[in-house]
């Protein structure tokens, strides 16, 4: 066991295996909790929604059964004597009216004027005229106000109204008023049990009244001032409706359902903490820390077994590859480390490189003439498809030559096939010359030869073609041979010859070589006059 923990491939291989699963099994793990906090946020969401309903259609309930009580007390007033409005009987009737209806804090008799000429506590000298329900009531509409500041009491009340109509039109209002704290007591006849902080705020965004925060602690009332537009507050008090995820004024994270109450011209806000949702969560984590080092545990284990086994592997493969490099002639490694999988990556280096060096040189035959060292018909034909491609492109000029070897078959038949190859040889070094490195020359078969020039015009290819036949009858002048060496010449230019494709430009320039083969007279058999005419 010592040995195998000593060696490095041994000990990379158990680790990799052990942090492989954990980080598997890890991530399981991540997924069952995301998962789990996907679903319990939902159902989060859809029960704080639930609660926000829930109190919005209590809230409606209870305006709802207020309005049609006055209602009914109005129509009711419409048969009575107008004597009796202002009388102790009337003022005992509103008051019993309130009595048996805990939601109602007074029940006010407007006359056509505003003043209230009766209510649960008598006449009163307050004029109500400007107040939109006494206006709208004298108008024989019905009205249920917002929360708003009361005149007579000075506290947060909101008003349902009703017309009572006196011989077909309306001439007194009969209202109904309603405390903060009869609003208040619908949201606290809900039962809370994960901290849910319900709350409704007016048109500003200022808190009217809620079941968690002290309205009556300055403290906590500046740092809702503070930090008071939420995003649901904002929301709210522009009347949208939704339930989110977001931070309230202390910062903490809640998901919140929001709705904006017409009748009442206030928003709710009802808000689940984040941390009371996420208990059970908390139980599922404590349960995968469990789960994942008992995972651990049994990686361990396996690890060590799979590792091993991989290690004696790796080791039959290393004496494997020792003896495919003998039986390939290849020389033996000085090795200088004890690390396995060095001297595996070294063999393969190794015949990398043998492979790569035998590339090579299959490249070569492949491409290349082994006469003249020039590119073979294959290779010379796709560099040109190359260069027509880039003069598309770069709209610049290119011209090929094709060059004709004259008396190539009288040489080999009168002196032999080596002084023929020489006369190629020959012929390549003057073509070499001439046309300079950034050419390129190509043997497309026995004495023919391609010539590609990129960047240059027909009138510069002429040039190059006068310097060859310069270069072959200085040659001439300076070696006495039994043979006069020269070369037919045709050129084409891929613009001015109409833009062919790689072979037919070849073509054109190869019946020109011939149109100038045909002008050339030969003194002999073996001597070859070179006379130039490409046209």
């Amino acid at each position: 066991m010592k040995t195998l923990f000593r060696n490095r491939i041994f000990l990379k291989q158990f680790l990799a295996l052990i942090i492989m699963i954990v980080v598997i099994f890890s991530g399981v793990g991540l997924s069952i909790y995301w998962a789990a906090a996907r679903t319990l946020e939902s159902q989060s969401m859809d029960l704080v929604e639930q609660y926000q309903k829930q109190i919005y259609i209590e809230i409606r309930e209870k305006v709802k059964d207020i309005k049609s009580c006055i209602k009914t007390q109005s129509l009711y007033l419409q048969d009575m004597n107008l004597d009796i409005y202002n009388s102790e009987k009337m003022k005992k009737l509103l008051g019993k009216v309130v009595s048996n209806n805990s939601t109602l804090i007074d029940l006010l008799l407007v006359d056509n004027e505003g003043n209230v000429v009766n209510s649960k506590g008598g006449p009163s000298e307050t004029n109500l005229m400007e107040r939109d329900y006494v206006r709208n009531g004298l108008l024989g509409k019905s009205t249920v106000t917002g929360l708003y500041s009361g005149k007579r009491r000075g506290t947060i009340i909101m008003t349902i109204s009703q017309p009572v109509i006196i011989e077909g039109k309306p001439e007194y209002v009969l209202a109904g008023v309603i405390g903060l704290d009869e609003i208040k007591s619908i949201i606290e006849s809900i039962e809370f049990k994960n901290g849910e902080q319900i709350f409704l705020v007016d048109k500003k965004g200022d808190i009217i009244t809620s079941n968690e925060y002290d309205l009556n602690n300055k403290d906590e009332v500046a740092l809702y001032h503070e930090n008071m537009m939420t995003e649901g507050v904002k929301n709210v008090i522009e009347r949208k409706n939704n339930v989110a995820k977001y931070e309230n004024f202390k910062g903490n994270k809640v998901i919140g359902s929001y709705r904006w109450i017409d009748e009442l011209e206030v928003g709710l806000i009802v808000e689940f903490d984040e941390k009371y949702m996420l208990k059970p969560i908390d139980r599922l984590i404590g349960y995968i820390h469990i789960l994942i080092l008992i995972v651990c545990i049994l990686t361990t284990i396996f690890a060590y077994f799979i590792s091993r086994r991989t290690y004696r592997t790796i080791n039959k493969l290393v004496e494997s590859v020792k003896r495919l490099k003998e039986n390939s002639n290849v020389s033996k490694i000085d090795l200088k480390t004890s690390d396995e999988l060095n001297i595996l990556i070294e063999s393969f280096n190794e015949m990398q490189d043998a492979v790569k060096k035998r590339e090579e040189e299959i490249h070569r035959y492949a491409t290349i003439d082994t006469l003249t060292n020039t590119l073979n018909r294959r290779a010379g034909i796709k560099l040109l498809e190359k260069e027509i491609e880039k003069s598309q492109i770069n709209k610049t000029p290119l011209s090929i030559m094709f060059i004709d070897i004259n008396g190539l078959k009288t040489v080999n038949d009168y002196l032999g096939h080596r002084e023929g190859d020489k006369l190629i040889i020959s012929a390549c070094e003057f073509i070499r010359k001439s046309i300079g490195e950034e050419n390129a020359l190509a043997r497309l078969g026995g004495d023919e030869f391609l010539v590609i020039l990129p960047e240059c015009s027909v009138q510069c290819a002429r040039k190059i073609k006068e310097k060859i036949n310069s270069e072959i009858d200085q040659y001439n002048e300076e070696n006495q041979k039994a043979f006069l060496v020269s070369a037919s010449i045709g050129l084409a230019e891929y613009e001015q010859d109409g833009r062919p494709s790689a072979d037919a430009l070849i073509e054109i320039a190869d019946k020109r070589m011939y149109k100038n083969k045909d002008n050339y007279k030969n003194h002999n058999k073996n001597n070859i006059v070179i006379r130039d005419n490409d046209k």
